[in-house]
């Protein structure tokens, strides 16, 4: 690793990946550590879903934050979907180009997701179109976004480690990290037992990054949610090749091509006990999880869980990603807070702080963190 780099990058999970990638491209010197392994954290613990919108759809947020901020979301995602489909190219990533299906369970919801997709000239499906075994559900519509997929999400962050180090980034794994402290016109960090002194240092520890503010800088409000999952086999396999979301992204599921379902959400029946570091599978939650299995296929001959695991994500307060330049310190960035949606938006929001780090066009305005986002 070198001793002083262009770029130090804190966070090995898709996001850091992301950044440490372009960067790298972009001819920068960089290091990348991570007290974890890479994958260990959140981006290990997913259903691997790449979806150009995140929970709410493109025309609640531009009804509630303005077309700005909606258009900024989906140009990430969007940048994050072409990125994949090009790492899809040259890598092993289990790219599924299924498309998305989000189902309405509300009056508003549905009427947001049909919205939707008249403004981006995507599918809205009437309850009496829906597919199996959707259909005769509670579910009101559907809204189809053909664009959208599903990786296996350590495959892909494999691929882009290894874009990364060929392009010249030095990972360093399972090692103890300090706050940067200014040291002239440089950064000092302490990485195990070696001291880093690099131009810029780009954060994304995902609900961690907080605990990084160099003394005297503006704290991240970042608020950590567990999410839960559990692995099921389903007797007979459903018919459902797209990954689903539903209630807003509180319930989502994905059919693997082994027949395995991924089953996720309900943290809303957890309450504040999802609000933790605690990446142990709660049990009021996994119960729930079971329940809507249940629910969502009454005719199964056979459901019998196989797995659980949770994961945890950071939410900031009015709902949109941190990335750009940390106030009140020149050469730190920031990504984070990537709402549960960094496999989303993690490689477009990554390249566009990597460019702003190292002097190109500025990450969108509306995720700077000085925003008041912090």
């Amino acid at each position: 690793m070198p001793a002083r780099p262009d770029v130090l990058v804190l966070g090995a999970g898709i996001a850091g990946a992301a950044v440490a990638r372009a960067a790298a491209q972009r001819g920068a010197t960089v290091a990348w550590v991570d007290v974890r392994r890479a994958g260990e954290g959140a981006t290990g613990r997913n259903a691997g879903f790449i979806l150009a919108d995140g929970a709410d759809p493109y025309a609640r947020v531009a009804q509630s934050q303005g077309r700005d901020v909606a258009d900024a979301l989906r140009a990430a995602g969007l940048a994050t979907r072409e990125a994949v489909r090009d790492l899809a190219r040259h890598h092993d990533i289990g790219w599924v180009p299924s498309g998305s299906l989000r189902l309405a369970v509300d009056p508003d919801e549905a009427a947001d997701l049909e919205a939707t997709a008249d403004a981006l000239g995507l599918t809205w499906l009437a309850a009496d179109r829906l597919p199996a075994p959707w259909r005769g559900g509670p579910w009101l519509g559907g809204l189809v976004d053909d664009g959208d997929g599903a990786v296996d999400p350590l495959h892909l962050l494999d691929a882009v480690v290894a874009e990364a180090r060929r392009a010249g980034a030095a990972l360093s794994e399972g090692v103890r990290v300090t706050r940067p402290e200014r040291d002239g016109t440089r950064w000092r960090v302490v990485v195990g037992e070696r001291v880093i002194e690099p131009a810029i240092v780009v954060v994304t520890a995902s609900h961690a990054s907080g605990a990084l503010a160099p003394a005297g800088t503006a704290d991240l409000r970042l608020t950590a949610w567990r999410a839960q999952m559990l692995a099921a086999r389903v007797k007979p396999t459903p018919r459902a090749p797209r990954p689903v979301y539903a209630r807003g992204g509180h319930d989502y599921l994905r059919v693997l091509s082994t027949g395995t379902v991924l089953l996720g959400g309900q943290r809303d029946e957890g309450g504040d006990e999802e609000r933790t570091t605690d990446e142990t599978p709660g049990p009021a939650v996994q119960r729930a999880l079971e329940r809507l299995l249940a629910r969502w296929f009454p005719h199964a001959q056979r459901r019998k869980v196989i797995a659980r695991w949770a994961g945890t994500m950071a939410f900031t307060p009015d709902g949109l990603p941190l990335a750009g330049a940390w106030p009140g310190a020149d050469g730190l960035y920031v990504l984070a807070g990537l709402m549960g949606h960094g496999m989303g938006w993690g490689l477009g929001l990554g390249a566009a702080v990597a460019e702003a780090a190292l002097g190109g066009a500025p990450a969108p305005a509306v995720f700077a963190p000085a925003r008041g986002g912090v």
